[in-house]
């Protein structure tokens, strides 16, 4: 390779190498910062996970707080997204970081001397969760707008690892803090991980030119929510992924509440269980990240949307079991989990890329991931409220929404998965 440039090298297709993913210009420091704040990010579920249920003795208010860390966001997402095109996204997911780092520092400052009022913790936990889609979407716009469409399936294994990183060291960091110092030792490390992505951000460059100020924050959220429901790649992967991710809430927000509730074992163990799912995640990831998926993406999809349900059917054989053999059960359910998350994350993120105009991706992008998320919330919440009387009824429950959300990515995503002809243009023209 030698001396020639990053522009030659992101135009030649025959450099697919992670090698080459790491020349492009801005993504290594953007990569290292999105790391970090997702390390917090998975750390503040679990931690106010493990709050609810220490402190307050409430499963409902456990996956009632998990619903609070994501629906907000969801909800915002289209103003968001504008916003995100009005003022760059550097700048809107530093924004989040710091908010983030101070929010946590003060849930830590209240939990230290006493449990927080209820409505505090709720309120806290609110506003986390708005400002949470800032770098979830930001991030993901930013690196389809730093990488070249070769590069792809590269990124968005990267991408995609850095959540299951972040999911194999957040969740048992927190458990190790709250086992160590409770819970205000825990948000003291969740606002260290959101802190440090902040200082991380100092390298990174805007890579696209900002909205005039003319253009109406609200008209422009509209326009993005009329292209996505005209879109019907991305129409059919906001039915389908939203659907199956009821089942993924519920096997999230059930895992610390059949190892800590019902098995009563110590909460290291709920981390162990998510590092499980990390790993195997990253090593998914991996490897069909080094796939051309073109063409393929809807069969992942289809295929992790079906691993994610098998995954919550092994929740109830973990519920039904003797306490001896239950934890194995829960450990072969993440197993299942972490591979299908990884697959899932390659086949979603590379098909809402080659069916996104480049002119609206940061609207597209925000508007398309809260969608699909919906029901990752909704099922924490029904999971914890269906829970305190009865875990098997919530994981039939979940199944049963990963049955239809699997069914639907049959019959909703188009096979065809190429870009239209003139936004294939304008992103060769940006390369």
């Amino acid at each position: 390779m030698g001396k020639r440039s990053v522009k030659a090298l992101a135009t030649d297709p025959e450099e697919r190498s992670y090698r080459a993913l790491l020349r492009a210009p801005h993504l290594g420091p953007a990569l290292f910062a999105m790391l970090l704040g997702r390390v917090g990010g998975a750390m503040l579920p679990v931690a106010l996970v493990l709050t609810a249920l220490t402190l307050y003795q409430s499963p409902p208010l456990a996956g009632f707080l998990s619903f609070l860390t994501v629906f907000p966001g969801l909800v915002a997402a289209p103003v968001i997204g504008a916003l995100i095109d009005r003022f760059g996204r550097v700048r809107l997911i530093r924004i989040d970081y710091a908010v983030g780092a101070a929010l946590t520092l003060l849930i830590a400052a209240l939990a230290f001397a006493s449990p927080p009022e209820t409505s505090v913790l709720l309120g806290l936990t609110l506003v986390l969760g708005i400002t949470q889609m800032f770098s979830d979407a930001g991030m993901r716009s930013l690196f389809a707008d730093i990488v070249p469409n070769h590069l792809w399936e590269r990124v968005n294994a990267a991408d995609s690892s850095g959540y299951q990183v972040a999911w194999i060291a957040g969740p048992p960091l927190a458990a190790i803090l709250f086992s160590i110092g409770g819970a205000s030792v825990t948000f003291l490390g969740v606002a260290v991980a959101f802190g440090l992505a902040t200082l991380g951000l100092h390298r990174v460059r805007e890579t696209s030119r900002p909205m005039p100020e003319s253009i109406d924050i609200v008209r422009s959220a509209r326009s993005g929510v009329g292209y996505v429901w005209r879109n019907s790649t991305l129409r059919g992967l906001a039915a389908s992924v939203s659907v199956t991710n009821v089942c993924f809430g519920v096997v999230t927000v059930l895992v610390p509440i059949i190892l800590v509730d019902e098995l009563a074992t110590d909460p290291i163990f709920v981390g162990l269980a998510f590092a499980v799912a990390g790993v195997l995640g990253v090593v998914a990831a991996v490897l069909f990240g080094r796939v051309n998926t073109a063409g393929r993406e809807r069969l992942l999809i289809v295929l992790a949307s079906a691993g994610v349900t098998l995954s919550a059917a092994l929740l109830l054989a973990a519920a039904t079991a003797h306490a001896t053999v239950a934890v194995p059960w829960i450990f072969g359910s993440m197993i299942v989990f972490g591979l299908s998350g990884g697959i899932w994350d390659i086949g979603v993120f590379t098909l809402r890329q080659r069916r996104t105009d480049p002119r609206m991706v940061s609207r597209a992008f925000a508007i398309s991931m809260a969608l699909n998320q919906s029901g990752f919330p909704i099922g924490a919440a029904v999971g914890g409220w269906l829970a305190a009387t009865s875990i098997d009824s919530a994981i039939v429950v979940g199944v049963a929404f990963g049955c239809v959300g699997t069914a639907l990515a049959v019959a909703l995503l188009p096979r065809d998965a190429t870009m239209p002809a003139a936004a294939t243009a304008i992103r060769r023209h940006r390369g």
